[in-house]
């Protein structure tokens, strides 16, 4: 008699599951997804269509023959000035092309990728990238299909809450071109602050779930204590930075094997300890003719 209670208890649960599954697709089915692109994910192009940033290795390389004879002189001379005097102009024309002006605007006329509509055909585009936001398309599409999954990237250089405006306008379009009445956002790294101020001027009325995946909630702390002065240099993560930027370029594999080598052999903190001598008695010139003009606005 217990066994067959049981066995009914069991029966029920199992038909009122099943009943409710075509509920849950129906949810589903009612939803579009959008993957809001961290910092420097797509390159930055110039009016005619040349990447301008990342850097191409031969840039790198440009720079690194300017450089190294003047850090050589410097390990001569401990000339820490002259060593500014060589260096600074070298970094400061090299990055002006991604610097803004004081107001916040791009110094030059810059442009990224913008991936309107939804992906479709599109979609193949993601396949040869492997950054956490391709993977995550590419899983979306899985689940999504092609025609409800769209990505929305944006000039990491401008204002968050101009990107708001613009993540606003994205996601009506997406409503109206898939009919679905909300979206389901993964937002990754800067992203994540803009999928705020998106929160913060809009609501939440046309999202259903949202994902932030590395969002610097910290990051204007972090950075205000940056440009007040507070800088300090470290040869592994400024290295592995650096490999990064070069996005699946031949030079991330030397800088990641030469960041490897350097710390097996105890040579990364010397290197930090010599540039960060150098960043103490040299720390008013290199802000005030790089870290602001070039990143300050």
């Amino acid at each position: 008699m217990i066994m067959k209670k049981l066995l009914a208890l069991i029966l029920c649960a199992v038909m009122i599951f099943a009943s409710a599954l075509p509920a849950f697709a129906s949810e589903f089915n009612d939803l579009a997804f959008i993957a809001v692109s961290g910092m420097n994910t797509f390159p930055l192009y110039d009016s005619d269509n040349n990447k301008v940033y990342p850097f191409s290795t031969s840039k790198i390389l440009d720079m690194a023959k300017d450089i190294l004879p003047a850090v050589m002189n410097y390990l001569v001379t401990k000339d820490s000035e002259r060593l500014c005097d060589k260096v600074l102009p070298v970094l400061t024309d090299a990055f002006d092309i991604i610097a803004c002006t004081e107001d916040g605007n791009s110094k030059y006329d810059l442009h990224t990728d913008i991936f309107t509509g939804y992906l479709g055909d599109r979609a193949a585009y993601f396949n040869d990238f492997d950054t956490d936001e391709e993977g995550i398309v590419r899983a979306a599409v899985e689940k999504f299909g092609e025609n409800r999954t769209f990505f929305f990237n944006y000039d990491w250089r401008l204002d968050p809450l101009d990107h708001a405006d613009e993540l606003n306008k994205f996601i009506k379009e997406v409503k109206e071109l898939t009919g679905c009445k909300r979206v389901s956002l993964a937002s990754f790294s800067m992203g994540g602050n803009v999928t705020l101020a998106y929160l913060q001027k809009y609501g939440s009325g046309d999202v259903d779930c949202i994902e932030l995946c590395s969002t610097a909630f910290q990051g204007t702390d972090a950075v205000g204590e940056l440009f007040k002065g507070d800088l300090v240099l470290d040869i592994e993560g400024l290295i592995d930075r650096l490999a990064s930027l070069t996005r699946r370029d031949a030079i991330q594999e030397f800088l990641e094997y030469l960041n490897d080598g350097l710390a097996a052999n105890g040579f990364d903190a010397k290197i930090s300890d010599f540039a960060n001598e150098i960043l103490t008695g040299q720390k008013e010139r290199i802000y005030t003719e790089f870290l602001i003009p070039v990143f300050g606005y």
